[in-house]
């Protein structure tokens, strides 16, 4: 075929995720942003921002916020926020500041400096530097983890109830919350920046940076930045300008979209999207989540 002729096929990924029949079939030497592509072989490229079906793809840069479904990826660079549904990553590094998302992917042979969490498939023969985290079992089903080195502190196992390896403190309020995961805690008129909070009643805040929800409530709060939600409820917030949020069967109502918000289960409603605002649909492995009395600005 050309290009990547030695990489492996993908391995699907149960559910399939939607598959569009868009963009072009090679991207090479090339920055490759804001695009939804199946198919297609990617080489010596940048890429920010996208969406990936069964791609092959090799020396590639990802930046931003990028999801991958069923692809092969080989001597990358992952940087961002990055979640990957199946296929395969091999001799990659996950760089500092990052954080991906391994849905059902094998992966082998790479080098964690971010923020790695694991759900399913295989995760071996890697090595986790200073400033790398792996957190396994971080869904409803363990990664088979082997041949991994590196400070047994840097990696660790999230229960499946969700619940974090590490606890906060239970309130905080007017405050800068950096860096920390926090469980159960009363959370207001804060900015939080690149922290993982579980089972937290949030009002009044500001995120910034990546972070990630599990089972929280938001109430009167600004959403940008990079940030995954998963269940709980979001009512009266703004997801703000070049903000990307993944929203994963949660309850959301009230809300006002400038960014770009991709959902999957739960329920949207009585919310408006702004001009320059983005509402992606069943992006996050094929579940339709329940859109209803939704304004979008033209």
């Amino acid at each position: 075929m050309g290009l990547c002729d030695d990489i492996e096929a993908p391995v699907p990924s149960a559910p399939p995720a939607p598959q569009p029949a868009v963009g072009k079939k090679e991207y090479k030497d090339e920055t490759v942003e804001g695009q939804t592509v199946d198919g297609a072989v990617i080489v010596n490229c940048e890429v920010r921002d996208c969406t990936l079906w069964n791609c092959k793809m090799k020396t590639v840069q990802f930046v931003g916020a990028n999801m991958l479904h069923n692809c092969v990826l080989e001597n990358g660079k992952i940087g961002g926020r990055c979640t990957v549904r199946g296929g395969r990553v091999s001799n990659c590094e996950f760089a500092a500041g990052s954080m991906s998302d391994l849905i059902d992917c094998k992966t082998s042979v790479t080098r964690v400096s971010g923020t790695v969490k694991l759900s399913g498939g295989s995760f071996e023969w890697s090595e986790v530097e200073a400033t790398g985290r792996v957190e396994n079992e971080t869904g409803v089903r363990k990664c088979a983890v082997s041949h991994v080195e590196g400070s047994a502190a840097w990696i660790t196992t999230v229960n499946v109830s969700g619940e974090p390896p590490a606890v906060g403190k239970k309130e905080y309020k007017d405050e800068e919350i950096v860096g920390q995961a926090i469980n159960g805690a009363k959370i207001e008129n804060c900015e939080v920046r690149d922290s993982t909070l579980w089972n937290c009643k949030i009002k009044t805040v500001e995120f910034m940076g990546v972070n990630t929800l599990h089972n929280c409530v938001v109430k009167d709060g600004h959403i940008g930045g990079q940030c995954t939600v998963i269940g709980g409820n979001v009512n009266n917030c703004e997801f703000t300008v070049g903000g990307v949020c993944d929203i994963i069967n949660c309850k959301i109502s009230m809300t006002r979209v400038s960014g770009t918000v991709r959902v999957a289960g739960g329920s949207f409603e009585w919310s408006e999207v702004l001009r320059g605002g983005l509402l992606e649909d069943a992006v996050i492995g094929g579940k339709k989540c329940k859109v209803k009395h939704v304004d979008r600005q033209k």
